[in-house]
């Protein structure tokens, strides 16, 4: 997609129709009708949002190689209708569960421009209006306030920073409680929310005036050094080493990653593995439990009868050598010889060190023999 050159630019109108919708992050397509009277096609994070919705726009416009000019909302805001046709349109349009076109048209007629706040604050008089009891007053009223409270949380994201696809994400996630829960612990977004990580918590949380040793940001950051620690493959790691890291990225004293380390391992996030005559060491109980699992299976294969292959193993080598116009290294060769002759061989070792071409030649060696093969990564 090519982009003209960027501005804040800032559009108002209402939402025509919804033209797509991801339903797993409200990325929608939209038809807009702008103040000025025309429509335009808009995309963007449009959560909670129908047809009719008075709207203030502030994105960019830009142009897709297959549908032309879009305009790209970064964000908005609900704006409040300001005609009697507004609020009917508002309402009729089917955002508000039990308001249709037909009692949209009722209420206006008999509340004008203090239908809105009629249904939001004096429900109760929702009955003076016919075909609507206390029962049905209540359900509208709750509907009405469910939808402000979509525009109350989008609104308070928003403003500590927090982009409108992510707050979509979050609003799916914890619904009209997202602003308790945000503002109570923030760092739960990094452990609930994908895509956002512990840096991007932890901006939010600055911005939330969250202390720099409170609790959940030591625990949410100890999270996030073993998970990067993993990245680099190293599934459990020295307790020291852990520590040092958190202490240094959080800006903290060990002691307070330690004690986070210790509630941690209380609520089953975080598994210690202490030996004897080893330093303690730990690991994410995820990454952790997977490791067990696969040494209990590995175990379990070991208990297996053995089908010994009838193969001259030092030939098979040297037409695979040949074949690839290669030598192998004396410990590579070792390593293809325990693969075909073993029911299990593990082979490790960093990066360059040649696991691949034993890899093959295992393979070449186990297909000459007709061998049944089973790759997996």
């Amino acid at each position: 997609m090519s982009s003209e050159p960027k501005q804040d630019t800032v559009l108002d109108g209402t939402l025509a129709r919804i033209v797509f919708q991801n339903p797993e992050t409200e990325w929608a397509v939209a038809k807009f009708n702008t103040s000025a009277g025309t429509e335009v096609t808009v995309v963007g994070s449009l959560i909670g949002l129908g047809p009719g919705a008075p709207l203030r726009l502030r994105g960019e416009w830009v142009t897709d190689a297959r549908y032309g000019r879009q305009f790209k909302a970064h964000s908005y805001l609900m704006r409040s209708p300001e005609t009697k046709l507004g609020i009917e349109r508002y309402l009729g349009s089917g955002l508000i569960p039990g308001i249709g076109p037909e009692l949209a048209k009722r209420l206006v007629n008999r509340f004008g421009h203090d239908t809105l706040e009629v249904i939001g604050r004096s429900p109760e008089q929702l009955t003076d209006v016919s075909g609507i009891g206390p029962v049905r007053a209540k359900k509208i009223a709750h509907s009405f306030a469910s939808q402000q409270a979509v525009q109350d949380v989008m609104v308070f994201l928003r403003s500590h920073g927090v982009s409108t696809a992510f707050a979509a994400r979050i609003f799916k996630r914890y619904g009209s409680e997202a602003i308790n829960i945000v503002r109570q612990n923030p760092y739960r977004l990094a452990l609930d929310i994908w895509g956002i990580g512990f840096l991007s918590a932890d901006r939010i949380a600055t911005s939330l005036g969250i202390a720099r040793d409170s609790p959940h940001r030591i625990e949410a950051g100890v999270l996030h050094c073993l998970d990067k620690m993993s990245e680099d493959g190293h599934v459990i790691v020295p307790e020291i080493e852990a520590v040092a890291r958190a202490s240094e990225l959080l800006g903290v004293d060990t002691e307070l990653v330690t004690d986070a380390m210790a509630r941690l391992e209380g609520s089953a996030l975080l598994v210690t593995e202490r030996l004897a005559n080893v330093a303690p060491a730990v690991a994410l109980a995820d990454l952790y439990d997977h490791e067990t699992q696969a040494a209990r299976a590995l175990g379990k294969l070991l208990t297996t009868p053995n089908q010994a292959i009838q193969l001259d193993v030092d030939a098979a080598i040297a037409r695979f050598e040949k074949e690839r116009e290669i030598t192998l290294a004396n410990n590579q060769k070792l390593a293809v010889a325990l693969a075909v002759e073993d029911k299990c061989t593990v082979i490790t070792g960093g990066p360059g060190v040649g696991k691949t071409m034993i890899v093959r030649a295992v393979v070449a060696t186990l297909a000459a023999k007709q061998r049944r093969i089973v790759l997996a990564a």
